[in-house]
């Protein structure tokens, strides 16, 4: 995520840890991006940390390579794809039906998380995921 969108915190050296923990963990660094699609208004947000996890141990099971590319876009839009209120609305095991819909529509909605979702790590989308755009976000 682009450190900028995160306001910056000013640390008071009175602070104790826990103090600085619960400012940390209130921060909201899951920005919801509004989309149209399928003719619903969604809702774009970069994954959180068990999405990703899930995502890359996804990516690294090796699945059929004819059906790799529309299938790995599926499995990242089922963990950014959100409602109004942040909500994921499909879970990990609707990927594959999700890879079943009009493909112009999955590249279209995949193409506009491109800055939206967290960039894959080089290793996996080297050896096993399609990805996003290459780079570190």
């Amino acid at each position: 995520m682009d450190s900028a969108a995160v306001a910056p915190m000013v640390h008071d050296p009175r602070t104790t840890a826990h103090e600085l923990r619960e400012q940390l963990l209130a921060v909201d660094d899951l920005p919801r991006t509004p989309i149209r699609a399928w003719g619903k208004d969604l809702f774009l947000r970069p994954m959180t940390g068990p999405d990703r996890d899930s995502w890359e141990a996804k990516c690294l099971e090796g699945v059929n390579a004819e059906r790799l590319a529309t299938l790995d876009k599926a499995n990242i839009l089922v963990r950014c794809l959100v409602d109004a209120g942040g909500r994921r609305i499909f879970r990990d095991e609707d990927a594959a039906p999700l890879s079943l819909k009009n493909a112009k529509e999955i590249q279209r909605i995949y193409e506009a998380a491109d800055g939206v979702v967290f960039r894959p790590f080089e290793e996996v989308q080297k050896n096993s995921c399609a990805g996003l755009s290459a780079g570190a976000s």
